[in-house]
């Protein structure tokens, strides 16, 4: 046996895997989970690993794989593929396998690939061979060939019922003649050599005419089969090779079907199988609280909080369940050899084989007892030589047979390699095992190979005060109790209290007090260094817990102010959402009025009129604070007179009329009133051919003023002013988007790609809500495409649409499908009261 073998065997790692075999679901599962060992190389293990936490994190939400039913068809299959006919139980296990692929396959194709692309790449490896499912699933089922497989196979089995039916009524006249007689032992047929008989009595033979094919143990009964009847037993031996056959030619098809596919239903199945294992490795770390550790880059290593899987995993199935006492340990820097002291039943062994089987579960892909942020080294050897070796059959001493496993580990030691040694040294006398084992120690510490070793020999706590390379570790002991307390301390010597746990068994006091005596001075020293390191120790633990203390205290401060802050949020959203209201109630209302007065303008176009309305209009701006200082045209001259009004004289009056008299369709003029500029689609003279009044457009509202009313412009002065006019429509909604305290949404979309979509307060009903949790992709999609068109058809706007989180698969086939839609409209993910991404609130244009 290889010092590997030994060592697995020592780490008990074929008990760890019993442990994980129990969690597969199938046999197949179960098989991979037995024969799992240790992989090598950095990316494997990692891609181990990752599949392992995706799939603790699907069974921690209860969305696993149900491959319960996953039958072993591995030899089926090769047999298929050596070109076999199936038999029709191993056709209806063969589909059974098809089955469940395609069910993970398309479980698979829902998730998001960036939650999880390790088992999303399985996908690939799965088949959806519906069309063969069905045929076989149409033709066999588990107790064979279904009568519904063939026309011919149904007419068959259809005559052959009627043969029996006529053979069994046949007899059963046979005994109705001969009951109440002696020839009949009982009134009853059974069956001999496949064919119907009677039990007749011996001396009686001759009174039935028949075949014997039978007779009882006794010799008193024989079993004879009527003549009547061997002619219908005879026909239905013949519809049985019939039926034989058909049933065969049926399998040959079926087999004949599926057999181009077999490689591509063999790899499925290993897929299904290794997907198994890959759950079963998270079932178990949910029974240990399995983490996935970091990979160090080196040989340090920082195990936080670990326990041993195999004590955890026992100590669960007792009644109550008993707690496991954790463990920190770790190695870093330019230590290479943890060398651990202390009493006896302290859990120096317990930490050896966790440490050991810390570093075989991580490369075989198996998630470790430990808390979140331990980080491990990848180690490509584990070498332990751990227990009492002595052997009887080789003759070997329990030194002879550790020494034999050490000249092993030292003959391959190197990089990467972790040793674990127990009681290295003993066995042999105190002085000669302790410079053998020093030798030992600093020669795998040379090889740059990660050793851990435990002992009780003083010699060996004094080295890593001379050598950086090594470091101290014990475990605590309760004086007060005089027990162990399993705590691992790094950096401190620990003694072996042989005196004091021997008082504690009941060794008289003299002679604990005589051994005591014995110890040597340096050896008291030692023990003095210890105890003052133990207090110092117990007072920088008592300063820590009041550091934690402390820090819970400002924890819960931190969330008190986080709650506080969350609370003035929704205030401030609150008061936002209230003026917002307010302002675009205020706003519709001056809209509705400007609208009236614009309405009045085109009825009666009068000075009057007009002039009351433009007052009308600077009150409302005024009142909302939209007045602003007109620029004027920059050619119209410093200290130019305006245009006279009608019935005006002077020069000024004049050249108005003479501009007037030019204004010609399509003229651009400002009028005054309104301060906007407008275009001439009419001229209107009088009898002595003077300008009437003028029809101007602007945009879609036509007006009719007066000559006095309006102002012509040049192509200058109007691109000035429409300029102006642009710059302030750009600051006035700048200021309304500032007032409004509109946040800046990142994940409002507009579907039509021009404007974002505004953040309107939504009220829920159920003709605007459309719920799609738990549905399927494919259902979503319609229902979602009826219940848009009914939007769109009833004006129903703004909408919400329901779809949780999930695997994002429903979520974003909804948005893809709203970006894409025939309809015109902007949709936004929902608020936090409105439910976060996990619904998205749609606006059809109107």
């Amino acid at each position: 046996m290889s010092i590997e073998d030994r060592s697995l065997r020592s780490l008990e790692w074929e008990r760890l895997l019993v442990f994980l075999a129990e969690e597969a679901e199938s046999s197949a599962g179960q098989n991979l989970a037995l024969s799992l060992r240790p992989e090598s190389g950095r990316a494997l293990v990692q891609l181990l690993l990752d599949e392992s936490e995706e799939a603790l994190l699907l069974e921690q939400n209860a969305q696993g794989f149900a491959l319960a039913g996953l039958l072993d068809v591995a030899l089926p299959l090769a047999r298929l593929g050596a070109g076999s006919t199936l038999a029709a139980s191993e056709l209806f296990a063969v589909k059974e396998v098809l089955k469940i692929s395609n069910r993970v396959k398309s479980s698979l194709a829902l998730m998001e690939g960036a939650h999880f692309p390790r088992l999303i790449a399985y996908g690939p490896r799965l088949v959806s061979l519906k069309e063969i499912i069905k045929q076989i699933e149409d033709a066999v089922e588990a107790a064979g060939v279904k009568d519904s497989a063939s026309t011919t196979l149904a007419i068959l089995r259809r005559d052959r019922f009627r043969l029996d039916a006529a053979i069994k009524e046949e007899l059963g006249k046979i005994i109705q003649t001969h009951s109440g007689g002696k020839v009949l032992q009982e009134p009853l047929y059974t069956m001999r050599n496949g064919r119907f008989v009677l039990p007749v009595v011996a001396s009686m033979r001759y009174a039935l005419d028949g075949i014997v094919h039978d007779a009882s143990q006794s010799g008193l009964t024989i079993y004879v089969e009527p003549l009547s009847v061997m002619e219908l037993s005879n026909k239905a031996r013949i519809k049985d090779s019939e039926i034989e056959r058909e049933v065969e030619r049926i399998l040959t098809a079926l087999s004949d079907m599926l057999r181009p596919n077999t490689a591509a239903a063999a790899d499925a199945f290993r897929a299904l199988a290794e997907l198994d294992l890959i759950f079963a490795k998270a079932r178990l770390a949910i029974k240990y609280g399995g983490i996935k550790p970091l990979l160090s880059d080196d040989h340090s290593f920082n195990l936080i909080a670990a326990r041993h899987p195999l004590l955890t995993l026992q100590n669960n199935r007792l009644s109550p369940p008993r707690p496991v006492i954790p463990s920190d340990v770790s190695l870093s820097g330019p230590a290479y050899t943890l060398v651990i002291t202390g009493p006896n039943t302290g859990g120096k062994t317990v930490l050896l084989k966790l440490i050991g089987l810390t570093a075989l579960m991580v490369r075989a892909g198996l998630l470790i007892p430990a808390r979140a942020g331990s980080k491990v080294a990848l180690f490509d050897r584990v070498c332990a030589d751990i227990g009492d070796e002595q052997s009887l059959e080789q003759s070997l001493s329990t030194f002879s047979a550790h020494m034999k496993n050490i000249v092993d580990i030292v003959d391959n030691a190197g990089p990467g390699m972790l040793v674990l040694l127990d009681e290295v040294g003993a066995g042999t006398d105190p002085v000669e095992g302790a410079a053998l084992a020093r030798a030992v120690l600093e020669y795998l510490k040379d090889c740059q190979a990660v050793t851990i070793a435990t002992t009780h020999l003083g010699e060996l706590k004094t080295i890593a005060f001379m050598d950086e390379a090594f470091i101290n570790g014990s475990f605590e002991f309760d004086e007060a109790t005089l027990s162990p307390t399993y705590k691992l301390r790094l950096g401190v010597p620990g003694n072996s209290k042989a005196a004091t746990i021997a008082a504690r068994l009941g060794l008289k006091s003299e002679l604990v007090a005589r051994a005591r005596a014995l110890v040597d001075v340096s050896a008291g020293e030692l023990e003095e260094v210890v105890a003052r390191l133990d207090q110092r120790l117990a007072e920088l633990a008592l300063e820590k817990e009041n550091y934690v203390r402390e820090n819970e205290k400002l924890s819960e401060w931190q969330e008190v102010l986080s709650r506080r802050e969350d609370e003035l949020v929704f205030e401030r959203e609150k008061i936002r959402k209230q003026y917002s209201a307010e302002l675009e109630a205020q706003v519709k209302t001056t809209e509705a009025e400007l609208k009236g007065l614009i309405a009045a303008l085109q009825r009666q176009p009068q000075m009057a009129k007009a002039q009351k309305a433009r007052e009308e209009l600077e009150v409302i701006k005024k009142e909302l604070g939209w007045l602003k200082p007109q620029v004027r045209p920059a050619n119209r001259g410093r200290g130019a007179a305006p245009v006279a009004g009608p019935g005006g004289s002077g020069s000024a009056g004049a050249a108005g009329q003479s501009l007037l008299d030019q204004l010609q369709v399509g003229s651009s003029v400002l009028l005054r009133s309104l301060n906007k500029i407008g275009t001439v689609q009419e001229v209107i003279k009088n009898a002595a051919g003077q300008i009437n009044q003028i029809v101007v457009s602007m945009g879609s509202m036509k007006i009719k003023v007066r000559p006095a009313e309006i102002e012509p412009i040049s192509g200058k002065v109007k691109k000035s002013m429409l300029h102006e006019e642009s710059k302030r429509s750009r600051r006035l909604a700048l200021e309304k988007s500032s007032s409004l305290d509109t946040p800046n949404y990142k994940d409002g979309i507009s579907l039509t790609g021009e404007r974002k979509m505004e953040r309107h307060t939504y009220v829920r009903s159920q003709a605007n809500t459309l719920d799609l949790r738990g549905k399927r992709v494919e259902e979503a999609l319609s229902l979602l495409e009826q219940f848009v068109d009914g939007c769109a058809t009833n004006r129903i706007t703004p909408f919400m649409v329901i779809h949780g989180h999930g695997t994002g698969a429903v979520k974003s086939a909804v948005r893809d499908y709203l970006g894409s839609m025939q309809y015109e409209g902007q949709y936004r993910p929902g608020e936090n009261y409105e439910g976060g991404d996990g619904v998205t609130v749609v606006d059809l244009a109107s």
